[in-house]
């Protein structure tokens, strides 16, 4: 099944080996009914036993996606990328994404990891390469990109996952790790324009703050213009320096927070998801619900039941 085809001889039993590790960590989590979206925001597996087309979903900030085994193609705002086990696929913005498998078959399916990295993470990282980054060339700004994997990725892919596997090591270590991830992304030549797009914003520190407070005060009913007034900055250069440094709008990165803190309290406490909307700052129950399932795949009050089914 494991096979890393373009591979130089010197370095593809490194990569065979790391591929093989992450398979093995991986499996286990196919084999669950529930996908787990409670171990981490974020995080899903997608298995795939005949070639064909995937359904539209959207990402919501900078993500990888890591294939095991088979090929796919995505399609990204007009640009197609193929990726497999010898390559992997990062999306560097929130956007709407289509995609068919392309390589699959019952004895060797399509099997691969996706992961978003939170927002925050990713503007820290990239507000501290700008102060590194002595790279000047001439860079595209692409919507996603296909690079060459490499073991010390697939070595942090699977340190990622085994710190999931203990409370202690889910809160301690496994930030580490996807901060780790995050970094070995952003410095990867392909998102070199990235790391130029962040150079020009001279408010890098004071994004980072604001996006602390609007977590804090995510519930609150909070506008482009009242949160670029407490950032001390015009709302147009607010949100354009925002989304640069985050790969998302304000709003969008203020929806996810409150996405996330609707899905902490579902499953720390028996609230219905109507007082959950209300607690996590929707103002109606119906619109709550409907970013919820196409955040998470499933309605609010679905999702709690089957959590607590798992259990």
């Amino acid at each position: 099944m494991l096979q890393l085809p373009d591979a130089e001889p010197s370095r593809s039993d490194r990569l065979l080996g790391e591929l093989a590790e992450l398979e093995s960590l991986v499996d286990p989590w196919l084999r669950r009914e529930l996908r787990q979206p409670q171990v981490w925001p974020g995080l899903s597996f997608v298995r795939a036993e005949r070639p064909g087309p995937m359904h539209k979903a959207s990402v919501h900030s900078l993500a990888l996606a890591l294939v095991i085994s088979g090929g796919k193609c995505a399609r990204v705002e007009g640009r197609e990328y193929r990726y497999d086990a010898s390559h992997y696929f990062v999306l560097t913005s929130a956007s709407v994404i289509e995609a068919r498998v392309i390589k699959a078959s019952p004895d060797q399916p399509y099997v691969a990891m996706l992961l978003q990295l939170p927002p925050a993470m990713v503007a820290k990282t990239l507000a501290a390469l700008s102060q590194v980054d002595g790279d000047d060339s001439p860079a595209e700004d692409v919507p996603a990109y296909v690079a060459r994997v490499d073991a010390r990725l697939l070595n942090a892919a699977c340190r990622f996952l085994r710190a999931l596997e203990t409370e202690a090591d889910r809160r301690i270590l496994a930030p580490l790790v996807l901060e780790e991830i995050c970094y070995r992304l952003l410095t990867s030549p392909h998102a070199r324009a990235l790391r130029r797009a962040s150079l020009g914003v001279r408010d890098g520190q004071q994004i980072l703050q604001t996006m602390e407070w609007m977590r804090a005060h995510a519930a609150e009913p909070l506008t482009v213009s009242r949160i670029a007034r407490r950032a001390g900055m015009s709302a147009s250069h607010f949100a354009h320096s925002f989304t640069e440094l985050a790969r998302l709008s304000p709003m969008r990165y203020l929806k996810r927070i409150r996405l996330e803190q609707a899905q902490a309290l579902l499953l720390g406490s028996s609230t219905r998801a109507s007082e959950v909307a209300q607690l996590v700052g929707y103002r109606s129950p119906s619109h709550f619900t409907r970013d919820f399932k196409a955040h998470f795949g499933v309605p609010p009050s679905q999702f709690a039941r089957e959590f607590l089914g798992a259990r």
